[in-house]
This record gives structure tokens, sequence and C-alpha cells, in this order.
């Protein structure tokens, strides 16, 4: 359940890295917001010391926007590669003394 407040103090995000004890909590601990019209996300409030105070954390996990997300770490990941690998390529020909010609320039 969300709980509507009057008033929000503060509003930020954590580097989730600089985190650990909150990415360890285990998803059977975190509550559904499908009621909320949140379909498929899960969350848990937590009182946390942050940047020197004492704040209500919440920790929200979407599964769908996780594997989005990890998809387009792998295209992105692969294009790279690609880019890489023709450069590799162009250097090896540059250092072994064979010219680049036609399509195999970058």
């Amino acid at each position: 359940m969300v709980e509507r407040s009057p008033s929000v103090d503060f509003i930020g995000s954590l580097v989730p890295s600089q985190h650990p004890d909150l990415l360890a909590v285990l998803a059977d601990s975190m509550v559904s917001l499908e009621d909320e019209g949140l379909l498929g996300v899960r969350a848990f409030r937590a009182r946390k010391r942050v940047f020197g105070t004492q704040r209500t954390v919440l920790v929200t996990f979407d599964q769908k926007l996780f594997d989005t997300q990890g998809e387009t770490l792998l295209r992105e990941t692969a294009k790279r590669r690609w880019h890489l690998g023709r450069l590799q390529a162009k250097l090896w020909r540059w250092h072994s003394g064979k010219p680049a010609t036609g399509a195999s320039r970058l």
C-alpha cells in the first residue's frame, strides 16, 4: 500500500551500488503495487540514514523495466564490440603494413 502524504520534504534517487543492504532485500519482502495501478511493480519501505539524515526510503522493482534495460545494455554492448572489432582489424593492418582499402576503411 502506498500512503499519501500531504507534504514531502525530500525526493531523490540513490545509487544502488552504494546501498547493498537495500539490494539484498528479497523480492518476497516486497509488496505488489498492482492495486495502485502499477502492474508488475513491487516495493518496500525502509528507514535509512542517507546524506546524514534518517529518511524514509522507498525501493521499487519492475521486472519488465529490468528486462528492457538489460536488453538495451546487451544490444549497445554488441554494437560497441562490433566497432571495436573493426578498429582492431584496422590497427592490425596498419601495424602489419597492409593498407586499408575500400569497404575495410573505418
